[in-house]
């Protein structure tokens, strides 16, 4: 593929992943300029653009860190959290209780930090570390996968196993850590807003169900501070082709009003605001490929598909339905939009730049290997990131 080689601004090192590797999270974080990274142990943040070192922190960190306001977050060898001034370097406080889990990174919503140790979250304050409450969920074995906050609840989403695997809402009161209800059976989080949860509910696998083309996508919606239902909305649909028909593997996304369900075939568009019994889609989008499944949610007029085979991003213009793709020629490891580019790291150790609007390669990185985390972006500068170093490059004025 054509495509100008990038000259890197500067390169450096870094700690490979923990245990799981890049599932959770990485050991790297741009912002405002600034990138921070563990190498050797230590936290380093360095200038974007020039890769000079601003300030080094710690020894024996895990490979993780998170940003957030004006804090960066790493985790000490004896999983105690320490929080940093983002600008400086220097310790606000290093948490003497809530030890995190290694292979995985607090989770910081506003003013409380989650720590996350098997089916214990503990949470601390922002200002100080200080503990203030911890939660056991006895029927799952892993810490939940999202935590979110709304209106005085923290939700969070626990994978529970038993008869059959199916994901568990637990809402805890935020002020005192105070179970408030569970919602077993749903598979995704659609959206929280005045006081309701909207919530997918999963459906239970019938033996009878490929013989028929019919199905039903429910969404559960409950009082955010009782877990009461307040009514199930069902959209309808009907899949093509012949029995046996398939079974599961919907995606839906919330936009503003706009609900997009991924039915293998299709992508349907819903009003979700104005729900009514039997429903129709107001527009249907052919996806060419069953191969491919919905990412997110739509940007830039255009809708994101993953090809399922080759890790490839395809795409959908929401006006017309007409497809798009930034695919190159290697099976892709991972994508990511940012602005009006598409990264593409491949197999083959490249990582492609696309215009997202015309789809044409712009440049291209070397990474020198297959390995590849998050791709990251703070102002006009670029960084690639391997399992063992950092590339950072310019971005050009086409894919900003």
């Amino acid at each position: 593929m054509n495509a100008p080689l990038a000259k890197p601004l500067w390169t450096a090192a870094i700690d490979k992943p923990g245990p799981q590797g890049f599932l959770y999270a990485t050991n790297a974080v741009a912002e405002k300029g600034v990138v921070y990274s563990i190498g050797g142990g230590k936290l380093i943040a360095r200038s974007a653009e020039s890769g000079k070192e601003t300030f080094r922190y710690g020894t024996g960190l895990r490979p993780f860190v998170v940003y957030e306001g004006s804090s960066v977050y790493v985790v000490q060898r004896d999983g105690k959290i320490a929080a940093l001034n983002a600008a400086t370097g220097k310790p606000r406080w290093i948490s003497s209780a809530g030890a995190q889990e290694d292979g995985r990174v607090p989770i910081v919503r506003g003013d409380t930090v989650y720590a996350t140790t098997g089916n214990v979250v503990t949470a601390l304050r922002v200002s100080d570390g200080k503990k203030l409450w911890k939660q056991t969920e006895k029927s799952a074995t892993y810490a939940p996968y999202e935590i979110q906050e709304h209106d005085g609840v923290v939700l969070m989403s626990y994978v529970v196993s038993g008869a059959i695997t199916s994901i568990q809402l637990d809402a805890v009161d935020k002020g005192t850590g105070k179970l408030l209800w569970k919602a077993g059976s749903t598979s995704s989080l659609l959206d929280v807003k005045d006081g309701k949860v909207y919530a997918v509910k999963d459906g239970l696998p019938n033996a009878d169900l490929d013989a028929s083309p019919n199905r039903v996508f429910k969404v559960s919606v409950l009082d955010l501070r009782t877990g009461k239902s307040q009514e199930t909305r069902e959209y309808g649909y009907k899949l093509p082709g012949q029995p046996p028909y398939p079974y599961g593997g919907e995606r839906a996304f919330l936009d503003g009003s706009d609900l997009y369900l991924d039915t293998g075939a299709n992508v349907l568009k819903f009003d979700f605001s104005r729900y009514a019994s039997g429903q129709k889609p107001s527009k249907t989008y052919a996806k060419r490929s069953e191969r491919t499944e919905l990412a997110g949610k739509p940007a830039s007029g255009r809708l994101f598909l993953v090809d399922r085979d080759s890790g490839a991003l395809r795409g959908l213009k929401t006006s017309n339905g007409d497809p798009v793709s930034w695919a190159g020629d290697n099976p892709a490891v991972r994508t990511e939009v940012f602005g009006n580019g598409v990264y593409s790291a491949q197999s083959d150790g490249f990582l492609y730049a696309f215009n997202l609007q015309s789809t044409e390669p712009v440049l291209k990185v070397n990474a020198g290997t297959r390995l590849f985390g998050p791709t990251l972006r703070t102002g006009p500068v670029l960084i690639v990131q391997t399992d063992s170093k950092l590339i950072a490059v310019r971005i050009p004025g086409a894919l900003k």
